[in-house]
């Protein structure tokens, strides 16, 4: 039977009306029955922040502790927010997120997480005008974070001086 010939019959439209409701059943039963995955922007949009916050908090007291640095505040810029890769379920024939249950809670399984890029730092000390403070400082905060040299900058901190001297 030719395929021409099956357009114009009327049983050949209703074959064609009958296989097109099949696939529009098949891909709904298909989705009803799929594991949700869970919502991955929850999650790495509030992880991260706690990272970098560790982060900076860890290398302000290691900072502060360098001979006459005195008290220290550090700020940084980040190129990314990082990466979670998130485990899969390879033996099932499409790729699921595999999903972990721990007291009722769903959580996606982490394989490997990639932390966020550091682009610059800025290191404020009270010894920051003091050439060896200073030189101490960026060599502390380049070997921490594994940064060049021109991509930190420190400065003294302002003694309370309003009128900028």
């Amino acid at each position: 039977m030719k395929i021409s010939k099956i357009f114009r019959d009327k049983k050949g439209t209703s074959v064609i009306y009958i296989l097109l409701a099949a696939g529009i059943l098949m891909i709904a039963l298909g989705n009803a029955f799929s594991i949700e995955e869970p919502s991955k922007k929850k999650e790495e949009a509030t992880t991260p922040s706690c990272e970098e916050s560790s982060l900076k908090d860890e290398l302000t007291h290691t900072l502060s502790e360098i001979k006459g640095a005195g008290e220290v505040t550090v700020m940084l810029t980040y190129e990314n927010d990082g990466k979670k890769n998130f485990g899969y379920d390879i033996a099932a024939n499409d790729k699921k997120t595999v999903v972990l249950n721990s007291q009722g809670e769903q959580r996606a399984l982490v394989e490997e997480n990639i932390q966020p890029v550091v682009r610059g730092v800025i290191i404020i000390a009270d010894g920051g005008g003091n050439i060896k403070v200073k030189e101490s400082l960026i060599r502390a905060a380049q070997t921490v974070l594994q940064i060049a040299p021109h991509k930190i900058e420190v400065f003294e901190r302002n003694e309370g001086n309003d009128d900028g001297n």
